[in-house]
């Protein structure tokens, strides 16, 4: 007996459709500037607070108020959400000083 046969008597719903391939998401698509992109690159490599200053040559301040745009516009509450959800929608990140 063929799959949705069975599934469809049982009442499971339908068989589970594949996804098809998106395109990566650029930064700019989820709302973040140039910056904000330059900073979650960086926050995906690991770096914290005073080493992204220190490579964007930035005030502290201003880091965190970046890194509070990027987990708003993820919707993340963290700094280790924000890395993984950049990772599941397949965000591109280019590196930090070039267009992402």
């Amino acid at each position: 007996m063929p799959r949705q046969a069975i599934v469809g008597e049982l009442g499971l719903g339908a068989p589970r459709q594949e996804e098809t391939p998106r395109r990566p998401q650029t930064a700019s698509d989820i709302g973040l500037t140039e910056r904000q992109a330059e900073v979650l690159t960086l926050m995906v490599q690991g770096k914290p607070n005073k080493e992204i200053c220190r490579e964007l040559n930035l005030a502290e301040g201003t880091v965190k108020v970046h890194i509070t745009a990027i987990l708003k516009a993820l919707g993340a509450s963290n700094r280790t959400q924000a890395v993984l959800a950049a990772s599941r929608i397949g965000l591109k990140l280019g590196t930090p000083g070039s267009t992402p």
